[in-house]
């Protein structure tokens, strides 16, 4: 409590688990898409809001896992935890904006390929669990990210982020009791 800050992460189950071949990166571009826009703001006015807020806030995409770390100013954080709430709750899915996130993911792949120590990591990934989540780029495949429509995101989004599959945790500068 010594830094008048917050820090809160939250989580769900379901990154690149349960993706197959034909959608990986499904997980990954529903979470990246998430803070794209949320309730009423298209994604320029979602974002000046949380910086305005002095706030930071970030998708967090692994394997086994999806979800939003957001950091804020204690005496701020309210606004900023609307601001959160609208992205999980609100979600907007522009479908340009999948599109831009789906650009994005193209270019990371691209990236990986050009690397020889990532190429040869994902390829021994491969080796290791053949067809399983595991062993792909969690960004998915060249093929896979052209195949997802906007209507998969706003799914995967419906079935993973529910009350019962969420975890939160926050330290920092916070009453417990509140």
């Amino acid at each position: 409590r010594a830094l008048p800050v917050v820090a809160l992460a939250v989580a769900v189950q379901g990154g690149a688990a349960g993706e197959t071949e034909a959608d990986a990166g499904l997980g990954a571009l529903a979470h990246q898409a998430l803070l794209r826009g949320a309730g009423p703001h298209a994604a320029a006015e979602y974002s000046r809001l949380v910086e305005d807020e002095g706030a930071s806030l970030s998708p967090m995409v692994d394997r086994d896992f999806g979800g939003l770390f957001l950091t804020a100013l204690a005496d701020r954080l309210d606004p900023a935890l609307d601001l959160l709430a609208e992205a999980i709750l609100e979600p907007r899915f522009d479908p340009a904006e999948i599109e831009q996130e789906r650009r994005l993911a193209l270019q990371e792949l691209a990236a990986i390929h050009d690397n020889p120590l990532q190429t040869a990591m994902l390829r021994l990934r491969a080796r290791l669990y053949g067809d399983h989540p595991y062993g792909r780029a969690l960004q998915g495949t060249d093929a896979s990210l052209a195949a997802i429509t906007p209507d998969q995101v706003v799914a995967r989004h419906r079935s993973t982020w529910s009350a019962g599959r969420l975890q939160f945790t926050a330290s920092g500068d916070l009453d417990p009791d509140r």
